[in-house]
């Protein structure tokens, strides 16, 4: 084998080997092997308690919206194709005693889309993920959180 194509040969198997080393960090059980931290109850409701918070749905829909201390939200998506790419929604949001993060809202307005869900979401450092219990395989969803 020519020089070349060896390190042809080889780049190929380390862009390999790192695409599987960032692929392996993509399911809620690789966010356990590594580490991170679910968070609880006392946890997410002082985090969560008056943040902006935002993520891309795994349908594509990113989500933005401000959860109130109170347990609303008032918010804006874009991404929905049956409302003009642009929604606003509002609702509520709580911390369930098992420690899920879980939000009911609707959104748009001629024809409502209901988004009600709990979740997990796992620490990692500075970053934050969404994770939906009993689907362990499925990739989480990295959230921004602020807070003002």
């Amino acid at each position: 084998m020519s020089n070349i194509a060896g390190s042809a040969a080889l780049c190929a198997l380390a862009i390999s080997v790192l695409a599987s080393a960032v692929q392996a960090q993509e399911t809620t059980g690789d966010l356990v092997s590594m580490n991170a931290k679910k968070l609880g109850k006392d946890d997410l409701s002082s985090l969560l308690g008056g943040a902006m918070i935002e993520y891309v749905s795994a349908r594509g829909i990113k989500y933005h919206y401000e959860q109130k201390a109170d347990g609303s939200l008032y918010g804006h998506a874009s991404g929905f194709q049956n409302f003009n790419g642009f929604s606003e929604g509002k609702g509520n949001w709580r911390v369930s005693e098992g420690g899920e993060y879980c939000i009911d809202s609707v959104w748009g307005h001629s024809a409502p889309y209901n988004n009600k869900w709990c979740g997990v979401v796992y620490q990692a450092g500075n970053r934050y993920f969404l994770t939906y219990p009993g689907h362990p395989e499925a990739k989480p969803l990295k959230l921004s959180i602020e807070k003002s």
